[in-house]
């Protein structure tokens, strides 16, 4: 069966999706569809619908005189789940993804691209179409490109995603959340539908939420300032966070990502359990790094005086010794020192760009579960100013004998305030993201820095599907 996946979730009674009783929820996402057949679908009998096949890339779903789609045949989670699924337009000029699904006993469809190519919306909201309630927002859509669609469905409301980019937030507690009449009925419980339009479906998946569980992981990338290949902070963070969604053992988490060094909407710092910064230091200007400009050191003081927890990578971790250097040793334990050195550039902490071979330092400490011994050529900082007998600093990779701190290129702090902080002074080369041990690394300190369980064989840390 291939929706075994909610066997910890869905009915006790098989008769019914909507079972008062569910069992305890699975973890992480599941696959629905194997990226073989169309095995557990049917193609929709929309009446005069286009051919539907599976593909390299995917299930192509044809144009056809109006709609084209696929049905779930087995049941799925009516309350408290999350579904995804990457959609391209090919061709056409109205909706490449009507993605039909269930709330409660109701359902709708979140619709990508409609009313001529550019709506975004729910149909239906109160009686109105996604063209006309407050869901409606406008998108350009390019052809042959794959968007990410998210859609996360709880007692509180549906929350709609494409990419990274927050869609919808439509609260649903006393609002009447139906499906469009129409041929579109056809879909449910749980359908993908194209209306006139030639589109290409993958990576279709599920996973619970349970309600009031979820930890918000913000990650924070700075401006782009080196060449290609080097100090890639958006595409770093980008692929750091897929990795993290597309976790098999990893559930009840929401993400977002901010460019440009600090949070559009700061009211995400409130709500984040650990945020992620991967930026420019400071050692060529104060403005340079993003948590130094304006107000942003005070206000990330905020969150760290409520337990929030701090991950640094590589260029970030560059501050001066009087502005960021006392929050950086308090918060993290420790950073580069670029202004007390005997060196002519005044450098106390060390660069050097060579072949490495990384080892766990501390491997009893939920960051390096599941993490081997690895050899990678990059850009590792060194030799840090680290806060003196700090006792809660624990070594996490280095690449020296024996446990010299001076050789250490990640560790580990908790706070006596209970928040926790890592460092990970890798992350030069973009490439260097695709060796798991480092990614596994990084995920297992994201959940630890939130305090979220780290999986007891580590974090599955997948390489996100290049488009």
């Amino acid at each position: 069966m291939l929706l075994r996946i909610f066997t910890a979730m869905i009915i006790a009674a098989a008769s019914s999706v909507f079972a008062a009783e569910p069992a305890r929820p699975s973890r992480g996402w599941q696959n629905l569809f194997d990226g073989k057949s169309l095995t557990g679908w049917k193609i929709t009998d929309f009446g005069g619908h286009g051919d539907v096949s599976v593909e390299t890339n995917g299930i192509r779903l044809k144009a056809g005189v109006a709609l084209t789609g696929i049905t779930l045949t087995n049941s799925t989670a009516a309350m408290n789940y999350e579904i995804a699924v990457e959609a391209m337009k090919v061709e056409g000029g109205d909706f490449f993804c009507g993605l039909t699904f269930p709330v409660a006993q109701e359902h709708c469809t979140f619709v990508v691209g409609g009313w001529g190519g550019s709506v975004v919306g729910i149909s239906s909201v109160d009686g109105m179409d996604a063209s006309e309630n407050p869901t409606t927002k406008y998108m350009r859509f390019e052809d042959n490109r794959w968007y990410k669609i998210r859609v996360r469905v709880t007692e509180e409301q549906i929350d709609c995603w494409i990419d990274d980019d927050r869609m919808i937030e439509q609260p649903i507690k006393g609002r009447r959340v139906t499906m469009r009449h129409g041929e579109v009925e056809k879909s449910e419980p749980f359908g993908i539908a194209t209306y006139q339009t030639t589109a290409a479906i993958r990576n279709v998946k599920i996973r619970s939420v349970q309600p009031g569980s979820d930890r918000l992981i913000l990650f924070i990338a700075g401006t782009k300032s080196h060449g290609p290949g080097e100090h890639e902070y958006e595409k770093g963070m980008r692929l750091l966070k897929d990795s993290l969604e597309n976790s098999a053992n990893i559930s009840a988490v929401e993400t977002e990502l901010a460019l440009d060094g600090w949070p559009s909407d700061e009211s995400l710092l409130d709500r984040a359990a650990t945020i992620i910064v991967y930026s420019d230091g400071s050692d060529h200007g104060e403005y340079a790094h993003p948590l130094l400009r304006s107000d942003h050191l005070k206000k990330l003081t905020k969150q760290m005086e409520r337990g929030a927890g701090l991950v640094s990578i590589h260029y970030t971790i560059f501050v001066p010794e009087k502005h960021g250097g006392p929050e950086f040793l308090d918060w993290l334990g420790g950073y580069f020192d670029y202004e007390s050195g005997s060196a002519s550039n005044k450098w106390f902490s060390k660069i050097e760009l060579r072949d490495y071979a990384v080892r766990p330092l501390t491997p009893n400490h939920p960051i390096l579960t599941g993490v081997s011994p690895f050899q990678l050529k990059e850009e590792y900082y060194f030799n840090m100013k680290l806060a003196p007998n700090d006792s809660r600093r624990k070594p996490i990779l280095g690449f020296g004998p024996g446990d010299d701190p001076s050789t250490m290129v990640a560790w580990a702090v908790e706070r006596k305030d209970g928040g926790r902080g890592f460092v990970y002074t890798g992350g030069h080369y973009h490439k260097n993201w695709e060796t798991e041990p480092v990614r596994r690394m990084l995920l297992n300190a994201i959940c630890w820095t939130a305090k979220i369980d780290v999986p007891t064989v580590g974090a599955s840390a997948p390489l996100p599907q290049r488009n």
